[in-house]
């Protein structure tokens, strides 16, 4: 195989992978009515302390979420801003029941997959996902 074609192959490869990538987002849950926070009253899975967390100066909101996003099987959080020990309140589940509780709002998890590059003839990739085109 000539180097030409060998970088064409490994380029490809690359395309194929890059398309698979997912994307994650945390939203808060809010009421409709008005968008007032809402926290999750069905009972945690677990309980997370971030008192341990090598991200020492991120806000404990942004602990939980990392507490969150490290186990995948994490589906959501309630961040309880009085908590000092356990501010994080993380769900392996969808919980059912949610209310307007001071101090406490409620996040959930949301990945989607990254939209692939749309290729034409005119268009051709320069980076990571990057598309020019010529007019």
């Amino acid at each position: 195989m000539k180097a030409s074609q060998t970088l064409l192959h490994a380029h490809l490869l690359f395309v194929v992978f890059a398309v698979r990538v997912t994307s994650l987002t945390v939203r808060l849950k809010t009421r409709a009515a008005d968008g007032a926070a809402l926290c999750a009253l069905d009972p945690p899975t677990v309980n997370v302390s971030v008192a341990t967390s090598t991200m020492v100066e991120a806000p404990v909101a942004v602990k939980c979420a990392m507490s969150c996003t490290n186990d995948i099987d994490c589906e959501s959080f309630n961040y309880v801003s009085t908590a000092t020990e356990t501010p994080c309140q993380l769900y392996l589940y969808q919980p059912n029941n949610f209310a307007v509780v001071p101090n406490c709002q409620h996040y959930h998890l949301h990945t989607g997959e990254l939209q692939p590059p749309v290729w034409t003839s005119r268009c051709s990739i320069t980076g990571f996902l990057s598309k020019v085109c010529r007019p």
